[in-house]
Parts: structure tokens; C-alpha cells; sequence
């Protein structure tokens, strides 16, 4: 009996998945959407420095009243390195404010990767 009913085992994992990919497919979901927990919160307080010396840092208080694109990169990230060129053109309209962030990295990557793609922010911290 099992033997005979053991070709339906492909037929029922092909439906759950394509009951599952169907879902992930509703009308009523934005695949663009991206989730984050931060949504509607107020901006952690923070006092970040520069990442060259007599270059101004960065605190969350410097942040209110205006429009900002925080930036987190490395020079090690490749999604970064893929990110980097579309920054370009935002940093040409002066109504937004875009603050690089270089997280996780050696101060000397971060210079050699600004030198090397160019530098889209106001300011750089770590």
C-alpha cells in the first residue's frame, strides 16, 4: 500500500512549495519593503568621531530638522562597493544631507576606498 502510494510524495512537496512561493507572491505584500524594527522610533543618541582628524564628527543632536541618508560602509563590503556610484547623484541635491558611517573597518581601507570611488558624504565618521 505504501509503495503504491509513494509517487504522490513529489506531488505533495511540489504544492507546499508552490503554496509557499504563492504566498510570498500575495497582492497584498511589497517584496521592496524592508522591514526594520527602528521604524517610527526616535534616533539613538550617539557621538561618533571623525575618521581623519580635523574633520567635524557626528552627533545624533546635529541630525534633527533635516533630511539625512546615513550611509553604512567597509571598504571590505561588496554590496558597498555596488552602493557606492548611486550615492553620487543624491549628494548633488542639496536638500538631503548624506553621512557616511565606516563600519568595522581600518581607518586606512576607509581612506584608500574613499580615494579610490570617490566621496558622496558630508561627513565621514566611524
Amino acid at each position: 500500500m505504501m509503495r503504491r502510494l509513494s509517487f504522490l510524495l513529489p506531488l505533495l512537496a511540489f504544492a507546499a512549495i508552490a503554496g509557499w512561493f504563492w504566498l510570498g507572491l500575495a497582492p497584498d505584500r511589497n517584496p521592496s519593503a524592508i522591514p526594520s524594527v527602528m521604524i517610527g522610533k526616535q534616533l539613538p543618541e550617539f557621538d561618533l568621531p571623525p575618521l581623519t582628524s580635523g574633520s567635524p564628527g557626528l552627533k545624533s543632536s546635529e541630525l534633527k530638522g533635516r533630511v539625512t541618508l546615513i550611509s553604512f560602509f567597509a571598504s571590505w563590503c561588496v554590496p558597498c562597493r555596488a552602493e557606492h556610484p548611486l550615492l553620487f547623484p543624491l549628494a548633488q541635491d542639496k536638500r538631503i544631507q548624506i553621512v557616511g558611517i565606516a563600519y568595522n573597518d581600518k581607518p586606512g581601507n576607509t581612506s584608500a576606498y574613499l580615494s579610490e570611488l570617490g566621496n558622496p558624504y558630508s561627513r565621514v565618521v566611524v
